[in-house]
């Protein structure tokens, strides 16, 4: 499917933060704070510095291989898993929630950067391995967020009343959006065919959440040598036991970021906050903070309590029953990983990037923080009208109350109106002299009327405006119409829109156009426009 590619600055868009920005651009005082934005050269500076760092590589090996049995490797997975265990392997990761049928856009974006920065690096070290991994942020319990997804411009929410690490949960009364989805699907089409297939069978109800996010992504990504990641896992906890403890006991991580936090906030939003203990304990249904109350320590919402022994007693044995929270789990992660670098959204670098001297005093790597590639998805349709409208691509990023105010203040009654109004404050303004000249009282009554007069001014100003608005009644109505469909629900399309629905129109081609616009060190907003039709 021919497509182009056109590429503006995010601050363009005015949909990042400040922090965002900053740290792309190499902004004070971000750049006084943290590492500048990574460039490809960082890399080979952090591969020897994570070549220092001890990681079980056999147990990680032997993880990925147990979370595999049951599903069918593509050959570059196969030899991804079995490299795990040579020193000049590296990962590069992304991370997210099993969100149902996968949720945003953006997930997707994610992976694809994540896999187009490991092909890159291969090519820049042939000498190491670099392997793709999704991390699935499988105890994650916020329902609402990956029980919601939208399908075709409509809005479909999983109801369940399971409770718990979301990645545990069974997939009941999930079979009417799988009906539902059959419906729309034109099995006259292969791919749309297909696609249909790899969900039924991801998404079946003796399935948990992890396993269908599991399934659909391999069904999605296994050629391009992908490989995913549950750590939820016994052995992997158990090998993180020592920072389990010094959380519990020591309450490492606030004594670590508190005054991290604290200056963080002179300069920027803090987007994880920090507790005394920053880990959940976690049981089939359960998933509640960990706080320390006396001498004891108290699971909230529950009867759970323990005593110092008790506590240590209960890791050593189950630590498969402490979960990471948002501080955490980066911890967690580059503990268990040979990684190099983080690809996440303006909110993962936002939480990410305080962390350098939490990951120094536990002796693990910090990864090259990216901030993922973003995406907007054309259609022909819209492409038409937005060529008819002679719209820039910055353009469309405007509200419709700020374009028609640029669009009136442009047009030429609106610019004579200016210059009358310029004429008349400057003649006005001669009158306080000649009024001064003849006495201070009239001097006061001058400045009064001529206040008045600058009020009177400024509301028939503002009634030119409103009736020279009137006239761009038609552009503003198309404008309006072009708005809706490029910020579905008001949102940037990848934090609104489904991948799955966008499969059913561009098929497989849109992987492929997302792999090839990919911009792996890029840090500028893509639009994808469908030119086939020769537009």
């Amino acid at each position: 499917m021919p497509f182009t590619n056109n590429y503006i600055s995010l601050k363009e868009t005015g949909r990042f933060s400040k922090l965002v920005l900053d740290y792309i651009q190499g902004q004070s005082p971000l750049k006084d704070i943290v590492p500048s934005y990574p460039e490809i050269d960082d890399i080979g500076k952090q591969i020897a510095l994570k070549s220092q760092q001890t990681i079980n590589r056999a147990l990680l090996q032997k993880v990925f291989t147990e979370q595999y049995e049951s599903i069918e490797l593509h050959p570059l997975q196969r030899s991804h898993i079995g490299s795990l265990t040579e020193n000049n392997t590296f990962t590069i990761c992304t991370a997210h929630q099993p969100n149902l049928f996968s949720g945003h856009l953006y997930l997707i974006y994610k992976i694809v950067h994540a896999i187009e920065l490991a092909d890159l690096c291969r090519l820049k070290f042939p000498e190491h391995h670099f392997v793709p991994v999704y991390y699935i942020g499988s105890e994650d319990h916020d329902l609402d967020e990956i029980g919601s997804w939208n399908w075709n411009h409509q809005d479909f929410q999983w109801r369940t009343n399971q409770s718990g690490a979301c990645g545990s949960m069974l997939l009941k009364e999930i079979e009417p959006f799988i009906q539902y989805l059959e419906k729309t699907t034109n099995s006259n089409l292969p791919e749309q065919e297909a696609m249909l297939r790899l969900v039924k069978e991801a998404y079946q109800s003796n399935h948990t959440v992890s396993q269908a996010i599991r399934i659909l992504i391999n069904g999605l990504f296994s050629s391009k040598g992908l490989l995913i990641l549950d750590a939820n896992h016994s052995a992997l906890k158990a090998s993180f036991k020592s920072h389990l403890i010094a959380e519990c006991f020591e309450q490492k991580s606030e004594k670590v970021l508190k005054e991290v936090f604290d200056q963080w906030q002179n300069h920027y939003p803090v987007q994880a906050f920090l507790r005394p203990i920053n880990l959940f304990y976690l049981k089939p249904g359960l998933r509640a903070r960990i706080e320390k109350e006396g001498d004891h320590w108290k699971v909230l919402d529950t009867e759970i309590t323990f005593t110092e022994e008790m506590l240590q007693a209960e890791i050593d044995q189950f630590p498969e029953r402490f979960s990471p929270n948002v501080i955490m789990r980066p911890l967690y992660q580059e503990f268990i990983l040979p990684n190099i670098a983080f690809i996440g959204g303006g909110a993962e670098v936002a939480y990410w990037l305080p962390l350098k001297s939490y990951f120094q005093e536990n002796e693990i790597v910090m990864p090259l923080v990216f901030l993922r590639n973003s995406f907007q998805l054309i259609e022909q349709q819209l492409q038409l009208k937005i060529q008819t409208m002679r719209l820039g691509w910055n353009e469309l990023f405007e509200s419709t109350n700020s374009r028609m105010n640029r669009l009136v203040s442009e047009q030429s009654e609106f610019q004579q109106f200016l210059e009358i109004r310029e004429k008349m404050d400057s003649n006005a303004q001669m009158l306080l002299p000649l009024s001064e000249s003849i006495n201070a009282p009239l001097l006061e009554s001058t400045q009064a009327h001529l206040k008045k007069l600058n009020n009177t001014l400024d509301a028939l100003e503002l009634k030119f405006k409103r009736h020279l608005k009137k006239k761009e009644t038609l552009q503003a109505d198309q404008w309006q119409k072009i708005q809706s469909s490029f910020f579905p629900g008001g949102h940037l399309q990848e934090r609104h829109e489904n991948f799955l629905s966008w499969h059913q129109k561009w098929g497989d081609d849109l992987l492929k156009m997302l792999h090839q616009s990919c911009q792996p060190f890029g840090t500028k907003f893509c639009l994808i426009v469908d030119e086939q039709k020769g537009i």
